[in-house]
């Protein structure tokens, strides 16, 4: 994997995370490397659909509508980061990590955004396997969609 910490320093680029089903993993994996603090300002865990609301100012007729696990709630977790105006680089993820599903979808479905240069880019994906491998696959999923969308800037 490429080095994020690098990357993002080269580009002089601040990451905001919100996570739900991966639970602060993208925000260990970033602080576990040094340098992290030059370029990593803040990580928030909204794992219950009130968190999504009160901290990231997801409507909650898009959580009634869509479900938190959607490529809208994403979308707008990606936007509550950007209005908090602490980084320019934005990545959120919601999921169903399993072994049951809350709501609607099925075990395995995540929704992952990045926001670079105030373009999001939501994609969905489907991982089998355990709950750790979903989470995990999840964490490096994200990474690799931010590089990919920082790459083309």
């Amino acid at each position: 994997m490429i080095d994020l910490i690098e990357l993002l320093k080269s580009k002089k680029l601040k990451l905001c995370v919100a996570e739900s089903f991966t639970g602060g993993g993208i925000a260990s994996f970033v602080v576990a490397h040094p340098g992290a603090s030059e370029v990593f300002s803040l990580g928030i865990v909204s794992y219950a659909e009130s968190a999504k609301i009160e901290l990231l100012n997801v409507k909650k007729q898009t959580l009634d509508k869509y479900g938190a696990v959607s490529a809208q709630t994403v979308g707008e977790m990606l936007d509550g980061l950007e209005r908090l105006n602490l980084g320019n680089v934005f990545i959120a993820t919601s999921g169903n990590a399993g072994p049951t599903v809350d709501g609607s979808g099925k075990v395995g479905q995540v929704f992952l955004g990045v926001m670079v240069n105030g373009k999001k880019t939501v994609k969905e994906f489907v991982f089998e396997g355990s709950r750790d491998h979903v989470i995990q696959s999840g964490i490096e999923k994200s990474i690799d969609l931010l590089v990919d969308c920082i790459s083309k800037m």
